[in-house]
């Protein structure tokens, strides 16, 4: 089964949980950006914030959302020289960590607890 090209309910999955994702990890974004301005102070520009979302350790946790994201995007990617598979689809779900995000996004809460 891991090397049938991915069903069309499956890859629909995806794109539905991609959604779900990147609203939460604007969301959480967005908190994460008042939290900091809160402790150090407000943030000069977007640039300033993007540099500070790719290097400073505030925002670690969520590069492992961000990458679940980007996981999700090659696997959907139809110019992918390798297409996408169940097994491909099956990775993405396989994090445990991103079960609790995907009810939480789901239900319409955010369970940054469970996250971090």
């Amino acid at each position: 089964m891991d090397n049938e090209r991915a069903s069309d309910t499956t890859r629909d999955n995806l794109k539905v949980l991609r959604t779900g994702l990147l609203r939460l990890h604007k969301t959480l974004l967005d908190l994460e950006r008042r939290d900091f301005e809160r402790a150090h102070g407000r943030i000069g520009n977007s640039y300033e914030f993007l540099q500070l979302v790719l290097k400073d350790p505030w925002f670690d946790w969520l590069h492992r959302l961000s990458e679940l994201i980007v996981q999700i995007d090659e696997t959907l990617d139809p110019h992918s020289e390798t297409p996408a598979t169940e097994g491909d689809a099956t990775e993405c779900g396989r994090h445990q960590d991103y079960r609790h995000v995907v009810s939480s996004v789901r239900h319409g809460r955010t369970l940054v607890q469970v996250v971090k």
